[in-house]
């Protein structure tokens, strides 16, 4: 009736989020407590994969906002492209290399757009 699972995706792959057995989920009270979030894709796959089981409820429990005092650094020598690309590479996926382009155009395109708006 009740299910508590502890959702830690800081060394999961795309085979560890589908390997979860989400069948367990189906009308149940599930109680989730986030560790640690890396991925934010991952959690949302999460997520989407949980509720289309229809659990009865769901409440999550997000340690990473309740940890205090934690310095936080923003590496501000990357610029905004880089960033992308990096977050990309991050998900793990299999078309990596067609989503860096893609977004890559689209950036670009932006910036033109914004140049041209500033003319």
């Amino acid at each position: 009736m009740f299910i508590k699972f502890e959702y830690d995706d800081e060394h999961m792959s795309m085979n560890d989020l589908s390997n979860i057995d989400y069948n367990s989920f189906t009308n149940k009270y599930v109680k989730i407590i986030i560790k640690n979030k890396t991925n934010p894709y991952f959690l949302d796959k999460f997520l989407d994969n949980l509720y289309n089981k229809s659990p009865a409820d769901v409440s999550i429990v997000d340690l990473v906002f309740q940890k205090k005092n934690e310095d936080v650094s923003v590496d501000v020598g990357k610029d905004t492209k880089s960033i992308l690309v990096d977050y990309i590479k991050n998900l793990q996926l299999s078309n990596e290399g067609d989503i860096i382009d893609f977004m890559s155009k689209l950036y670009h395109e932006a910036i033109n757009l914004k140049m041209q708006e500033g003319t």
